[in-house]
């Protein structure tokens, strides 16, 4: 089978050439191919000096787990475990102790059926499998397992859990069962495959059983041959398969389909390829990167999308020349499609000198790990140290938008330029006018008829996005019963409901005039966007103008909701509506709907701001 070769700047990139051919894979070219690669977020455990991270899960939650090195509650280089949003937000982080100087580490990291998180390192040169409560990240139980191990993979099908890891270095793979009398991990027995065939990476296969990968360095011409080993339960000894591959090393591997994918490097240049059952290559791609001074650049680690590509991250090793003058070594990310042709592909910082060690999917969106001393993550950094570094990536797509107001734009208020703007996933890049006292932005919406709601809708083409002013009147409010009837606090005091004690009846097929929505100035301080939606729009539907129209028989509850500049809902104005069944589905009986409501002044807000937070 010929192998597949990155073509960048006409450069074709071969593995026989790749230690001659160190300039021919630059990051501006390689950034050139990002397409489709974008940053949602990006953080850090900590800015010691010498952090990192190296491994990484999703969890049923759809949170980010990662472990490395770094600080959270003040110590410094010590064991950390930390989840985080996929907006990057950390929700808990643990320190497990221990000092990176005295031998500790973090290597791995996976998700237990009840919800928990099993990690694997070694603080202060002692192996230690940790149990992680997924809810709040405190520590369940920490084991010392007597050896070291860098990568696992779970078996839950017997009654209590077990695992079996790899060292990265030795040829054997070693089991490990829950003993609920200790409480904790305890070492099982060991299988040695067989001496010179060191197992770089395990992973599980879905079925409680594994797949591991590693290479023979015992060959006569003493290049590498990659091994593929396969287990149908966690304690099985191995089928052995060898990739017929000479010079290759597979760094991880993971199942994908009745085939595996598997990452690492061909004579120092990035490789992937996709591997039958009985250890042939079917498809694979090298990608250049230089080979200076004994380093290699390789891919570390992979993950498939929901959609069936690929993703892998690794490290490309430079000498100092013109388009790295920094030296060192850069982060690579890189997508395949399912045959394995490339994608695309990202330097995060096309500075040079940062590493990434781990990636994890979540549906199309993915989030890698390793550690960095350029990549913008909002800290300033010093010299060369190495910090920790978190970033999530979605895809999307650049779509020419034409933006239209209905009214005038409030004096003192800029209108959005006309343009390309790029959509993702996790939302889109638009600019959104500010608001005013009394005029508030209504957001943007697509032009069919204005009530298919925007949101994170990735178009296919060009587009007109709509979008109006709301006129807000605030008015006094004197009747503080009345007020209390209709409001309340949500969310420990961050959210304002706010429900109009009437209940509002409409005829299905019916349109009702515009409602206005009453927002008290209070919650216009922090007042960004608002949007009119339906809680069932097969009863009600309503309209950016705020009308709504009968569907069908039923109650539901019309919104007008509130978001602050971060996005954050804030308030809820909240109508209740009865729909009748119409009488006749050829004559329609439509009786004009007029709501009075009166507004809200500041100072009652105020008495229930002091009353919500027991305030006097």
């Amino acid at each position: 089978m010929a192998k597949k070769k990155a073509n960048f700047g006409g450069k074709l990139l071969i593995a026989a050439a790749c230690a001659a051919t160190i300039a021919q894979f630059p990051i501006s070219q390689v950034n050139a191919y990002s397409e489709g690669i974008v940053p949602v977020f990006a953080t850090t455990l900590g800015i010691s000096g010498s952090d990192w991270v190296k491994g990484s899960v999703v969890g049923s939650d759809g949170n980010l787990v990662v472990v490395g090195v770094g600080e959270i509650n003040g110590s410094t280089d010590t064991a950390v475990i930390a989840k985080y949003s996929p907006k990057g937000e950390m929700i808990w982080g643990t320190e497990l102790g221990g000092t990176q100087s005295n031998g500790t580490y973090m290597y791995d990291v996976e998700q237990l059926k009840s919800g928990n998180y099993l990690a694997v390192g070694e603080i202060d040169g002692v192996p230690t499998a940790f149990e992680i409560d997924g809810e709040d990240g405190s520590v369940v139980t920490a084991s010392d397992i007597r050896i070291k191990v860098t990568s696992i993979a779970l078996d839950e099908s017997f009654d209590n859990p077990q695992f079996v890891g790899v060292d990265g270095e030795n040829a054997s793979i070693y089991l490990f069962s829950y003993n609920p009398q200790s409480p904790g991990y305890m070492l099982q027995n060991a299988t040695n495959i067989q001496d010179g065939k060191p197992i770089r990476a395990i992973e599980s296969n879905g079925n409680n059983g594994y797949v591991a990968v590693g290479f023979d360095n015992t060959g006569d011409d003493d290049s590498n041959s990659s091994v593929l080993y396969y287990g149908d339960r966690a304690g099985a000894y191995p089928t052995i398969r060898t990739i017929l591959s000479r010079g290759t090393v597979i760094n991880n591997v993971i199942p994908y389909g009745d085939s595996y994918i598997g990452v690492g490097q061909e004579s120092g240049c990035f490789y992937i390829a996709k591997i039958n059952s009985e250890g042939s290559i079917t498809d694979d791609y090298i990608l250049g990167g230089g080979n200076a001074a004994g380093k290699v650049s390789e891919f570390h680690s992979v993950k498939a999308l929901d959609n069936g590509e690929i993703v892998a991250v690794g490290t490309s090793n430079y000498t100092s020349s013109a388009i790295n003058p920094k030296g060192g070594s850069d982060g690579v990310i890189a997508r395949f499609s399912s045959d394995i042709n490339l994608i695309s592909a990202l330097n995060p910082s096309g500075e040079g000198d940062d590493e990434l060690y781990t990636v994890a999917t979540n549906g199309n969106k993915f989030y890698v790990g390793g550690s960095s001393t350029s990549l913008d993550i909002g800290i300033e950094y010093s010299g060369n140290e190495m910090y920790s570094i978190i970033a999530g990536y979605g895809q999307g797509v650049t779509a020419d938008v034409t933006f239209h107001i209905d009214g005038d734009i409030p004096e003192g208020v800029d209108a959005p330029e006309d343009g390309e703007y790029h959509f993702t996933e996790d939302g889109n890049d638009l600019p959104i006018p500010g608001s005013t006292d009394n005029q508030l932005f209504s957001g943007w919406y697509t032009d069919e008829g204005l009530e298919d709601e925007l949101g994170d809708q990735v178009p296919s083409d060009d587009l007109d996005l709509y979008g109006k002013y709301f006129d807000v009147e605030t008015e006094n409010l004197n009747d503080l019963d009345t007020f209390d009837h209709w409001c309340e606090y949500q969310n420990e005091g961050t959210l304002l409901v706010c429900t109009n004690p009437e209940d509002n009846t409409i005829t299905a097929g019916e349109t009702s005039d515009p409602f206005t929505p009453q927002v008290p100035s209070v919650v216009m301080d922090d007042a960004a966007t608002g949007k009119w939606v339906s809680d069932d729009p097969t009863i009600a539907t309503v309209d950016q103008n705020g009308k709504v129209t009968g569907v069908s028989e039923g109650t539901t509850n019309i919104r007008f909701i509130v978001y602050d500049e971060n996005g954050n809902i804030i308030y809820e104005y909240v109508l209740s509506f009865t729909v009748k069944a119409a009488a006749n589905p050829d004559t329609v009986d439509v009786t004009p709907m007029i709501l009075t409501i009166a507004a809200f002044s500041a100072v009652s807000f105020a008495a229930i701001f002091r009353r919500a937070f027991n305030k006097r």
